[in-house]
């Protein structure tokens, strides 16, 4: 990355000094190492901070161990920033369990949305939708689904439906991002249902005097 590197004089007759270049504004917070120039290859190097992004200018001199200094030229760093992924979390064991015929909510049961890192603000604009594949689902006359905002995770049985149903969540961003699939389990705990039947409407019969009554099919459902 940089090249002519020199002690000073053409002649060679300070060849025996040492070189070190010195950039400015080291450490960053944007880097986690460098950046830096190794005297000997002339090679630029750094390492990033996770999701760090943008435009960084570094003044770079070269210093002589006899207290020579060359004037300061700039390096541009230019970091491109790309769409992180959404993240979220959800219990362990992800698992709630209601009674049959009961609605279920359960408050912030996703934690930690996030569209993806924020660094400078590069993506606080995205909006964020959890996507629950497998719904609709025979069992549920709504839901389930999870709240973008409180986490909250609500849905209604469909009536007299019970068992454990699986789920797959993500959560997706507004410019395409996903996040990795967790799995959901709702478990509906059968109740014992109250008997039923139907008589007709009105429900009379009606026999001659010291006669026997029989009527198939009065009592149905």
């Amino acid at each position: 990355f940089a090249s002519g590197i020199s002690a000073g004089s053409p002649t060679g007759n300070e060849d025996y000094q040492g070189l070190t270049f010195e950039v400015g504004g080291v450490p960053h917070a944007a880097f986690s190492a460098g950046p830096a120039v190794d005297a000997s290859t002339g090679d630029l190097t750094f390492t990033l901070e996770p999701h760090a992004n943008g435009v960084f200018v570094f003044p770079v001199t070269l210093q002589d161990d006899e207290g020579g200094v060359s004037a300061a030229q700039d390096v541009t760093i230019t970091v491109n920033a790309v769409n992180d992924v959404p993240s979220f979390m959800l219990p362990v064991p992800a698992e709630v369990t209601v009674d049959e015929d009961v609605p279920g909510s359960f408050a912030g049961f996703a934690t930690g949305i996030s569209a993806g890192s924020d660094w400078m603000g590069n993506e606080g604009y995205q909006s964020v939708t959890f996507v629950v594949d497998g719904v609709p689902h025979a069992a549920f006359d709504a839901g389930p689904v999870i709240d973008n905002v409180t986490g909250t995770l609500a849905f209604t049985p469909a009536p007299h439906a019970n068992g454990d149903f699986a789920f797959s969540v993500k959560l997706v961003d507004s410019e395409g991002g996903e996040s990795s699939p967790q799995n959901l389990t709702i478990r509906i705990t059968p109740v014992n249902d109250d008997p039923s039947f139907s008589l007709p409407s009105p429900a009379e019969a009606m026999i001659l005097e010291d006669g026997a009554g029989s009527f198939a099919g009065f009592a149905t459902g």
